[in-house]
């Protein structure tokens, strides 16, 4: 009989008797309040009916296994009493099945092999751009087409523009997660192979178009990639933090690769290194659990790929003032990464590849031990603050190192680097939580989507055409001498000063979150 007391068929298919109501529960998952009776209706079931009721008190509580850990209490013998519920013979029956049912009421534990293939494709997939991304100004300006650099580094901003499209119309409504991303990343492979083939000034041009193709297919498997993993990992915020740090150790590994096993900073190896880890993490991904489209048969508009439930936001000066901050701040980054390499080697440092990676290493720490104490205990505006006055002193350091030689240019350019767990978490991260804590749940994930267009996408694109492809010829000729250079950090490092004061003196905290209670956006 079931808890209602309907007729159910015994394994000859006849109809029962219509058996007692049993008890009254509202089973929810996690809800461990409701322990005793879980218990206690599973020996009831089995005594009723005599089944196996692991499959029915399974669905019924929303958890697995149930049934396993019941079994044993059920052999106690029946109820006595003849009305009240049956009772499990032995309290310390009672308190080992109550905690193994409390465990299972909570989110089940992500299985080893799980946690394990996850890890290995975030590794492999950031191994994918760290083998090419810091080094490829280096490359361009031995091949002689560092004046290519600016749109060199223009196209993976683009690519980010391009993504939340791609993502809204294909990925999250079509096609299962791991298969998209393993096909765009063996076709990121292709691309990424054959760019360096066309590196001269003759065919710089297809070189720029082919390193567009590799990132138009690639950039999309950082969403795919985070899709795939937030769907499988049953405790998102104890396990994701851990299956990204993988990410991070994937862009160390291959910075270090390609500088000390490949020496490859200056040749095409670089980028054949890339494509087989592309074509590697794209054929794994076939293999990865199954993740369908999370919102198959939903009606699409436009707006929402771009944000456009997120205008009203930008009527609250305080909401305003944070997210052009954030565009204006990503205007001068670029630099870092397009003409650090460059820099590196024109200071006396060989293994340019393998030295950034301090910085990498350096953001492990930040993310795990100081940034969440700083945000706690400091808020949003200074962590930004911090984040922008790195970046300022970043630049200020290489300006020194331009001039200076042995020791003193070691350390200014070692701490420079170092500065990169501040300088880059510290600005993205407040902005992903300013941006979670002022804005309705509702319109959250397209105010997110909005800000990495803003920053990754608008200001990272700029930063390129800018203060990498007009600015950055004009000062540092050919010779690139150490006044030049010295010239263009100071340049970015200005730049970043007046962000960092315009953003200090305009912006006003709302720690009550005002702009989340901003009037709901018109239909």
């Amino acid at each position: 009989a079931d808890t209602a007391g309907r007729r159910r068929p015994d394994a000859a298919g006849q109809d029962r008797k219509p058996g007692p109501r049993i008890c009254d529960v509202s089973f929810r998952p996690g809800n461990r309040s409701n322990v005793r009776s879980v218990i206690t209706l599973c020996v009831s079931f089995e005594r009723a009916s005599g089944a196996d009721v692991r499959g029915t008190i399974a669905t019924a509580c929303g958890v697995s296994y149930i049934g396993r850990h019941c079994r044993g209490a059920a052999r106690c013998g029946p109820n006595r009493g003849g009305s009240s519920p049956p009772q499990i013979c032995g309290g310390s029956r009672l308190q080992l099945n109550m905690v193994r049912i409390a465990a299972m009421n909570n989110p089940d534990r992500t299985t080893i092999g799980r946690f394990v293939s996850l890890s290995v494709m975030m590794f492999v997939l950031f191994f994918v751009w760290g083998a090419w991304y810091v080094t490829m100004g280096t490359f361009m300006t031995v091949r002689g087409i560092s004046a290519q650099i600016g749109w060199a580094y223009s196209v993976a901003p683009i690519a980010a523009i391009v993504t939340p499209f791609f993502m809204g119309l294909f990925a999250d409504r079509f096609i299962n997660a791991e298969k998209l991303q393993g096909t765009l990343m063996i076709l990121s492979a292709i691309a990424i192979c054959i760019a360096p083939q066309y590196a001269e000034p003759e065919t710089s041009h297809i070189f720029i178009l082919l390193l567009l193709a590799h990132t138009l297919c690639f950039m999309p498997n950082l969403g795919l990639s985070n899709t795939i993993c937030l769907k499988h990992l049953s405790d998102t915020d104890r396990d994701y933090p851990i299956v990204r740090v993988f990410a991070t150790l994937g862009w160390i590994i291959a910075g270090l690769m390609v500088s000390f096993v490949f020496r490859a900073e200056a040749t095409p190896v670089q980028f054949y290194v890339a494509g087989a880890a592309a074509a590697i993490v794209g054929v794994y991904s076939f293999f990865l659990p199954k993740t369908p489209p999370p919102a198959r048969g939903t009606p699409l508009r436009l707006g929402e790929l771009y944000g456009a439930d997120t205008i009203p936001y930008f009527k609250h000066w305080s909401f305003a003032v944070f997210m052009f901050a954030s565009l204006f701040a990503c205007i001068g980054m670029m630099p870092y990464w397009a003409q650090g390499s460059p820099f590196a080697n024109t200071v006396g440092i060989e293994r340019s590849g393998g030295f950034f990676t301090i910085g990498q290493c350096a953001e492990l720490f930040v993310l795990a031990l100081v940034l969440p104490f700083f945000v706690k205990r400091c808020g949003i505006k200074w962590t930004m603050i911090i984040g922008v006055l790195c970046w300022t002193i970043r630049f200020l350091l290489f300006a020194g190192a331009a001039t200076s030689t042995g020791a003193a240019m070691w350390t200014m350019m070692t701490i420079g680097v170092l500065l990169h767990g501040f300088s880059y978490d510290f600005v993205f991260v407040s902005g992903y939580l300013y941006v979670d804590r002022h804005v309705r749940e509702e319109v959250r994930a397209q105010a997110q989507g909005l800000l990495v267009v803003f920053t990754q996408g608008i200001g990272f694109l700029l930063s390129s055409q800018i203060l990498v492809g007009l600015v950055f010829p004009r000062i540092v000729t050919d010779a690139g001498n150490a006044t030049e250079w010295r010239n263009y950090w100071l340049i970015a490092s200005g730049f970043m000063f007046v962000v960092l004061v315009l953003f200090s003196v305009l912006f006003r905290d709302d720690p009550s979150g005002r702009a989340a209670n901003a009037e709901a956006p018109a239909a």
